[in-house]
């Protein structure tokens, strides 16, 4: 039997979220030793931007800026292009799992991350992405009913097992460590 270390270090019923927006921001980089060159990356720009800009920037726990209560706010993972300073588009992410997809307080977030976001980038195309580890995006009834009427930002949802369908279709991965991270998310 072999052991997966996404299975380890991320879990599988119980995700460790926070390991995914590393994993992915890793997967994002070209320059790192997975082998997918620009693959990746222009997969998930399209996905999340609308198309394959370049150049995008990709940062973990983006400082989003301080809500109306004074809180700071910081998006598990932003993705934009060309920068995030003056971006012309922009895809503020977070997670929503299975075992919890009408968390008010993920939604909650993620509605203040639209409102911010609109306020803080008038002029960029701004969405908000929810990264999931089901396929069941029906599931997310009181997500679905926020964003209905919501004009600030554009709502989708990106599933894991999708991000691991996309490297399955870039070939048969070169590393190992790429591979593995295909059949965890995959299998979820």
């Amino acid at each position: 039997m072999t052991t997966n270390i996404f299975e380890v270090v991320i879990g599988r019923d119980q995700l460790r979220w926070d390991a995914v927006w590393r994993v992915i921001e890793w997967l994002a980089e070209p320059a790192e030793g997975h082998a997918l060159e620009r693959q990746f990356q222009a997969k998930l720009s399209e996905f999340c931007l609308g198309t394959a800009a370049e150049p995008i920037a990709i940062e973990v726990e983006y400082y989003l800026g301080k809500d109306a209560d004074d809180r700071s706010r910081h998006p598990d993972l932003v993705v934009a292009h060309p920068d995030l300073r003056k971006p012309k588009s922009i895809a503020l992410i977070d997670d929503l799992g299975v075992c919890s997809p009408n968390s008010m307080r993920k939604i909650r977030n993620l509605l203040v991350y639209a409102e911010m976001s609109a306020s803080k980038f008038p002029n960029a195309d701004r969405r908000i992405v929810v990264i999931t580890d089901t396929t069941q995006v029906e599931k997310f009834v009181k997500l679905n009913e926020a964003f209905a009427s919501n004009t600030l930002a554009s709502l989708s949802y990106l599933p894991l097992q999708v991000i691991g369908s996309w490297i399955s279709e870039m070939g048969r991965p070169k590393e190992r460590i790429v591979e593995d991270f295909v059949e965890w998310s995959t299998s979820l």
